[in-house]
C-alpha cells in the first residue's frame, strides 16, 4: 500500500494543502511552512495504536488575517493505492477499516465543530 496524495484543510498550521507523493518524497521548507503539521496529520489519521484521535480546538487552523480566525472545518483525506486488489483485506490494515471508503480507495478522517 502506498500513499499517493494527502489533502488537508483547516488543520493546525495548514489552511489548505494538496500534496502528491512519489515512492520517495522529501519535505523541505522554511519555518511555518507546515511540515510538522503535515506529519502530525499523518499520525492523526494513521495512529500506531489504532485508536481514533480525538480532535481538540487547538487542532483547528487559525487564520489571523480574517475577522473570525478559528476555522470551523477540519478535513484530512489520504489517497492510498494498493499494489494488489486484495491487499486491503490484509490483517495489517484492519485498524483503518472503519474509515476506509473502499469504492473510492480513499481514507477519510474529517470533523466539523
Amino acid at each position: 500500500m502506498q500513499l499517493e496524495r494527502i489533502e488537508i484543510s483547516g488543520f493546525r498550521g495548514i489552511k489548505r494543502l494538496s500534496l502528491a507523493f512519489e515512492e520517495l518524497t522529501t519535505l523541505i521548507g522554511e519555518n511555518t511552512w507546515g511540515k510538522s503539521s503535515l506529519l502530525d496529520a499523518l499520525s492523526v489519521v494513521l495512529p500506531a495504536d489504532g485508536i481514533p484521535y480525538q480532535f481538540e480546538m487547538s487542532d483547528f487552523h487559525v487564520d489571523y488575517s480574517i475577522a473570525h480566525p478559528q476555522t470551523q472545518h477540519l478535513q484530512i483525506v489520504l489517497t492510498l493505492s494498493a499494489s494488489d486488489k486484495n491487499e486491503i483485506r490484509a490483517g495489517r490494515y484492519r485498524k483503518i477499516k472503519p474509515v476506509w471508503v473502499e469504492e473510492t480507495k480513499v481514507l477519510i478522517r474529517s470533523t466539523i465543530r
